[in-house]
């Protein structure tokens, strides 16, 4: 399906007991001790139940090894100048920077420089003249004496926002990758980064675009998967985000957006670690064991259909994917009920849990196999969602579907040429590396039937390597049979930098898989692979039901790091699905 990240070398973990807590289990007490925010007034609860201390155990006896240390991620300090500092000096002051700011004569006039630094004896270096201002750039400055409201700064550093007519949200996102990115090279873990005042005539979003983007990076390019090492790599533990006193009644509402946005942000991270666990660990029992966790600290319904219902109900795709492996195919479906007084469904999210893809019979080579550990992403990612929409009380019904199948090889492996019987008629099997597309179909089916056809489902799968040959890693391929709800999803993917690019579905892919002694196949020809493999999915759509999916084959799964996102599973869907959730829920109450 992909070319491979890097080979694997680690010795198998298949008899090992972990007892490690993971990176959640730290982040989560960031969260609960509200009183080190130092707000005025207290967030409002976010948590849909106390249970908290049982999700920090999730993974404690289940996917870190007993030799790796946890990993902090960043707790966020939202302040005003006027509140009281926590020592008496600052490590590292971040001041953000943009083009027209940067000449010598015009560093002083900086609103945070000339309001808050007090360093008349400072000379800038030379090295200051080779600083731009620019996207991307940074430099280290050392002004002896220089003091931010009464504390000491031993560093002042310098991160270029660019062209000042042209900074909005996402050059906060490229900024705070900018300060992680220097603050872990330069071994701290704090700091305090000094925000400019914003216009009084600026809108809202312009503040809570800024403030959201740093807490929501700081955490995702804090966060790399340090599990096997000896030795974990260094990371931030907190920030300092300072407000200008110009925009101090923003604080409260300000305060409560971050703590909301870190809490979709670590479950990124928590389907990161899920999908960056080998295959050895992370196999369908194991998935189904997360998952029943999961439901139980979150109070979600879960239903967990094992191999032998599934023949038993006819749901054979899924199974025969899964015949030859060792643990057994399932599907699992979490339900999640924030609105109550609505009976039905809303939202019905399935992800595509292949825990390791051989190819089957079509076995993959050297170069393509190594990274299918991360071909279960969208089971990740749509675990995670509704983690997430569970912890933020998200008013909507939703569920989510994991199908979940190890693509494996013995003399059971299901062959190149079967025929075999789906819900919707007799497929022939074109290749059996084509399989995410089989589990996708039962999940489909079986979703359907047991929740009356929810109006809109969405399906998130690393589906196939044509994807990446198309759009490469920086974009996820998105199918849909409702250009509605294709603009919410290009909409939401935009608002939290996850963006998608809307793909043909045109009625002669579908024509591509007709079967000549079978009803259909299960792929087409050469050309046009991640359309075919939509078109696919779609004959297993009920009518009337509003159905998108995301090919996140490139998103999902990065050959090598980049910008905030970790070499491997990067998460990719969490936030676009979090965010489509709750203006779907916006929309559904205001009818």
């Amino acid at each position: 399906m992909r070319m491979a990240l890097r080979p694997v070398s680690a010795r198998p973990l298949r008899n090992c007991i972990p007892t490690r807590v993971s990176s959640f289990s730290v982040f989560r007490r960031a969260f609960t001790k509200t009183s080190s925010l130092r707000m005025s007034a207290q967030p409002a609860k976010l948590f849909a139940n106390d249970n908290e201390e049982k999700l920090c155990n999730i993974f404690r006896a289940e996917t870190l090894a007993a030799s790796a240390k946890p990993q902090v991620l960043p707790a966020i300090h939202l302040l005003t100048p006027s509140q009281t500092a926590s020592s008496d000096k600052t490590d590292v002051l971040i001041l953000l920077v943009t083009a027209d700011q940067v000449a010598v004569k015009d560093i002083y006039d900086h609103p945070v420089v000339a309001k808050c630094i007090h360093a008349p004896n400072y000379e800038i270096p030379a090295v200051f003249h080779d600083f731009s201002g620019k996207t991307d750039e940074t430099v280290m400055l050392y002004p002896n004496g220089a003091m931010f409201h009464g504390k000491k700064v031993e560093r002042l550093l310098l991160v270029g926002l660019g062209d000042a007519k042209k900074v909005e949200t996402h050059s906060y996102r490229l900024a705070t990758n900018c300060i992680i990115k220097s603050l872990k090279a330069h071994k701290f873990e704090s700091a305090t980064i000094a925000l400019p005042a914003f216009a009084s005539d600026a809108t809202k979003s312009t503040i809570h675009g800024a403030v959201d983007a740093i807490s929501r990076i700081s955490v995702l390019a804090n966060h790399t998967f340090d599990k096997y090492l000896s030795r974990p790599k260094n990371f931030i533990k907190s920030l300092q985000v300072v407000l200008d006193e110009s925009n101090a009644d923003e604080q409260s509402c300000l305060t409560q957006a971050v703590t909301k946005g870190q809490v979709v942000v670590a479950n990124t991270v928590f389907a990161r670690e899920l999908a960056n666990d080998r295959a050895d660990v992370i196999h369908p029992e194991y998935m189904e064991k997360i998952a029943r966790q999961v439901a139980d600290v979150h109070g979600l319904k879960i239903t967990v259909v094992n191999e032998e219902e599934l023949i038993a109900q006819g749901y054979n795709l899924i199974t025969a994917v899964g015949q030859s492996a060792r643990h057994k195919a399932r599907i699992v479906g979490l339900e999640y009920r924030g609105a109550p007084e609505r009976t039905n469904i809303d939202v019905a999210l399935v992800g595509k849990g292949i825990t390791f893809d051989t190819g089957g019979l079509n076995l993959k080579g050297t170069g393509n196999i190594e990274n299918m550990h991360i071909d279960m992403a969208g089971s990740a990612a749509v675990l995670a969602t509704i983690r997430a929409a569970a912890s933020l009380n998200i008013p909507i019904n939703m569920v989510s579907v994991l199908a979940l199948a190890e693509n494996s090889i013995d003399g059971l492996s299901y062959k190149p040429h079967a025929i075999i019987q789906s819900k919707k008629g007799s497929i022939e099997i074109s290749n059996t590396d084509a399989e995410g597309r089989l589990a996708l179909a039962d999940a489909f089916s079986w979703v359907q039937s047991t929740y009356s056809n929810p109006p809109v489902m969405i399906d998130a799968a690393t589906l196939t390597g044509a994807i990446v040959v198309a759009l490469g890693e920086h974009l996820s391929g998105l199918y849909s049979n409702n250009d509605k709800l294709a603009a919410d999803i290009l909409a939401s993917g935009k608002n939290v930098w996850e963006r998608c690019w809307h793909m043909p579905l045109l009625p002669e892919y579908g024509d591509e898989l007709k079967g000549t002694y079978s009803d259909f196949k299960s792929t087409g020809g050469r050309y046009g692979g991640p359309s075919i493999a939509a078109a696919f999915l779609q004959k297993f759509v009920e009518e009337g039901v509003e159905w998108a999916h995301l090919d996140i084959a490139g998103a999902g799964m990065h050959s090598k790091k980049r910008e905030w996102h970790i070499e491997g599973g990067t998460g990719f869907g969490v936030q676009l699905l979090v965010d489509y959730l709750q203006q779907r829920a916006k929309s559904l109450q205001s009818k």
